[in-house]
């Protein structure tokens, strides 16, 4: 596979890895396509769990930086999301041995995510830095990744989409950046890492923020991030 030139190589790693467990699942990808080759673009997928970052890199060719949740940041909070996950996935016997077994992995994600320059959000939060950190990226020409629910939805539902990801592209375009943006579908990533399960994702056609401008003020950001989730829906149901 062409080896990117703006892949770090802990990246080119870490996808390896996610790549080799994918060899265990039944997988499909669809419309890979019609990622740019070069240059920067949007993805915005729905948003299951927190496994979605790892398929999505394993299948997206590019790096990925992706906007994370700020726990995978800081190894207590991180622990502590992978100690009630488990918890609640496996049952209460685990207890015992989730406490060191979360902490370790908490020691492997943390400096990982720094490595590969992804980009820290608190979920309910309006720091304003974390667009900043998002069109920065894209000046670069690089792939960022956004979960424009703004949290996990349940499986085949698609909750209410925040109007980050069409404010973001709307700056750029004001200071003559164009940007397009991917609609994507993740299915079946809440039994990632399970043996033989069916992972799919879809990657829908880019569009831009300009070819659906209406006057240049809020109208045009509610309504492209509405045109957004029809087109997320759409790839979604397939």
């Amino acid at each position: 596979m062409e080896k990117w030139k703006d892949e770090t190589r802990t990246y080119r790693l870490w996808q390896r890895r996610n790549r080799g467990i994918l060899r265990t699942q039944r997988v499909a990808a669809e419309g890979i396509k019609h990622l740019p080759p070069e240059g920067p673009a949007l993805l915005t997928p729905n948003h299951l769990n927190w496994k979605d970052i790892f398929f999505i890199a394993a299948k997206i060719p590019r790096q990925v930086h992706f906007v994370a949740t700020y726990e995978l940041f800081h190894q207590e909070e991180c622990a502590r999301m992978i100690y009630h996950y488990g918890v609640g996935e496996l049952g209460r016997w685990v207890k015992p041995i989730m406490g060191p077994l979360s902490r370790w992995i908490a020691r492997t994600i943390v400096p990982r995510m720094r490595k590969m320059e992804a980009i820290p959000v608190k979920r309910g939060s309006s720091d304003r830095r974390v667009f900043e950190h998002i069109k920065e990226r894209l000046k670069r020409g690089q792939v960022v990744c956004i979960f424009p629910e703004g949290g996990t939805g349940k499986v085949g539902e698609l909750r209410r989409f925040k109007r980050g990801p069409a404010k973001v592209v709307f700056d750029l375009w004001n200071e003559g950046v164009k940007v397009p943006m991917l609609p994507m579908a993740v299915l079946g990533t809440h039994r990632y890492f399970n043996f033989g399960r069916r992972l799919t994702l879809r990657v829908g056609k880019p569009f831009y923020l300009s070819d659906h401008l209406e006057n240049g003020g809020e109208e045009s950001l509610e309504s492209f991030t509405q045109l957004l989730y029809q087109r997320v829906k759409e790839v979604l149901e397939g």
